[in-house]
């Protein structure tokens, strides 16, 4: 998910963060220990997106019916039960009624039962129209779509019916087992992977509840160890705000034997050079690289690279209302054409792209999505670059708003240099093709958490002009149509502030159920909604980012080869003792 932040998935990356004091560690003890920038402001997964160390911590102290994990040979994907005693269970002929048992020994940390009661609770509360979760799309409309659950979380929208919640698709059967009716047909394969996501892991009722406010429209719940509750096959250890998090493992847990190590820590270093050394001197196991620290370790054999699914991109604020020109279409077509992303990929190591379809995305006859006649069709010459296009939107935006010059802020977190670099580009390039005299780029660089909460344009509409991103969808893996998934109307927490009707048409049309089951169809759909996207610039791309990785030689890692949401399974090594 997110630019502002450094988001690096939990079985390839690491981030870094504020120096703790060095835990103690037995020599026989098997530890994984890696970093990242910034803290958690919560461990509440109903609530928080926030997609790299929430990721981790779910994974390592709670549990899902299902689990991602590596392959037995560690070429793919596995996901196999988890609170789940099995496989689901379809129900009908077509595939819209499935049941799942879950498995009897589950329980919390405490030893309270985990049983059919626990999910029904935790989904209701995610689905709840007045809590407004912002994670309740995962739960009605992802890999599945869920009955009714959707119109019941906004259920409280002005012109929308009510729903009761026992016309949602989610029945309790008998004590272990549940069952789930869709909208749209679907596969059990699909079903697992929907329930594998960290917001639908389920939350311990007595805690939930005991931290509601009055109008039940939130809860503390996770904002604290004491507000917590697990049933993973780790348990806290400790969590010292802004410091670390430390983990250690159950012994009596019923997935213990799929993990190595005896504890997790993860130590929150915001100093990148600090992490650097860090890693050379062995006081972590992992560390992910960015264009300056790849000089450090770029003819090192143990670094590993691949693509991600969050391409880079400029979101444009068009409710600004400080800056009118932002909401210009031309304005927005001159930012398109203005940037020179063949530079850009020479400066940073980066692949250009004037597309926002990542390259892990499929397409049909076992070709990625971007090898397609389709997306080729749609990618623009010289990726994306015309100042001569760009000048023209330029002019006709000024004329259309009745000015003679214009200058616009660029946010940008100053915890990444990337960032400095590519501001510092643009701010020298766009005025050379606009007009130094019509055109000025004002640059703002501000601390991580600041540039966060700025570029909450629903919350604070003047908080920002211009600002970097990258929102990446991991269900774009399977339907490449979803790279687009946080970008339409429907999407109560979307980034960008400027969508199009015809936009979100393209969206709903690709999100159906005959989409989904004609890999062709879906090649064409999504390429019509990537056209559309860039047509109508609802953000302007910037790149792919190569993530770049280097792991100790002392881990034995089960994925030789990146494998797509698992990484190089590094939650699952294995560790050679000294």
């Amino acid at each position: 998910m997110l630019a502002v932040l450094l988001i690096f998935t939990m079985a390839a990356t690491v981030y870094g963060g504020g120096r703790a004091p060095q835990q103690q560690t037995s020599a026989k003890e098997k530890a994984y220990r890696w970093v990242m920038s910034a803290d958690l402001e919560t461990i509440n997964a109903h609530f928080s997106v926030d997609s790299n160390l929430l990721v981790d911590v779910y994974t390592l102290t709670s549990a899902g019916l299902y689990i991602n994990a590596p392959s037995p040979d560690g070429k793919a994907l596995l996901v196999a039960p988890n609170i789940a005693s099995g496989e689901p269970r379809m129900i009908d002929r077509d595939g819209y009624v499935w049941q799942i048992d879950i498995r009897r020994e589950a329980k919390w940390d405490n030893g309270a039962p985990i049983n059919a009661d626990t999910f029904m609770y935790s989904y209701k509360m995610l689905l709840d129209p007045l809590m407004v979760n912002r994670m309740a799309n995962f739960l009605y409309d992802r890999f599945v779509v869920v009955k009714n659950a959707r119109e019941y979380y906004f259920q409280r929208q002005a012109g929308n019916s009510p729903v009761r919640w026992e016309d949602v698709g989610i029945k309790k059967i008998n004590d272990y087992t549940i069952e789930f009716t869709l909208s749209q047909k679907s596969n059990g394969e699909y079903l697992k992977r929907h329930l594998t996501d960290r917001s639908l892991f389920p939350v311990y009722e007595p805690l939930y509840e005991a931290g509601m406010n009055a109008e039940r429209t939130a809860t503390n719940w996770g904002t604290s160890l004491e507000t917590y509750m697990g049933c993973g096959p780790y348990t806290y250890s400790s969590w010292n705000q802004g410091a670390s998090h430390i983990f250690v493992k159950k012994a009596d847990h019923w997935m213990s034997n799929r993990y190595k190590f005896d504890r997790f820590e993860c130590r929150i270093v915001p100093d990148r050079n600090a992490r650097v050394q860090m890693f050379q001197n062995g006081e972590i196991d992992v560390l992910t690289l960015d264009s300056v620290t790849l000089e450090f370790f770029r003819d090192d054999p143990r670094v590993k690279s691949y693509t991600g699914i969050s391409p880079w991109h400029i979101d444009i604020n068009s409710v600004n209302t400080n800056n009118p020109i932002l909401a210009n279409l031309n304005f927005r077509k001159a930012l398109f054409y203005v940037i020179d992303r063949k530079t850009i990929g020479d400066l940073l190591g980066v692949l250009p792209a004037a597309y926002y379809v990542n390259h892990q995305a499929p397409g049909y006859n076992n070709l990625p999505y971007r090898a397609t006649a389709e997306a080729k069709a749609v990618e623009p010459a010289n990726f994306g670059y015309n100042p001569t296009l760009a000048k023209q939107h330029f002019d006709r935006a000024l004329s259309e708003a009745g000015l003679g010059n214009v200058s616009v802020e660029l946010l940008y977190s100053e915890a990444d240099s990337n960032y400095k670099v590519l501001a510092e580009f643009f701010e020298q390039a766009w005025p050379r093709i606009f007009g130094a005299d019509k055109f000025r780029l004002n640059l703002r660089a501000v601390p991580d958490a600041m540039a966060w909460s700025l570029n909450k344009w629903a919350e604070n509409p003047t908080g920002f002009e211009l600002g970097f991103n990258d929102w990446g969808s991991s269900l774009s893996r399977v339907f490449p149509f979803a790279a687009f998934q946080y970008f339409h109307s429907g999407y109560t927490s979307r980034p960008n502030s400027y969508v199009t009707d015809r936009f979100n048409a393209a969206w709903n049309l690709c999100n159906t159920e005959e989409t989904k089951g004609d890999m062709n169809l879906m090649v064409r759909r999504t390429a019509d909604l990537e056209k559309i996207y860039i047509e109508d610039v609802i953000n302007v791309p910037l790149f792919q980012e190569y993530t770049r990785v280097v792991y100790s030689e002392k881990l034995i890692l089960p994925c030789p080869e990146y494998v797509p949401v698992i990484g190089f399974g590094s939650f699952f090594a294995d560790m050679k003792l000294d």
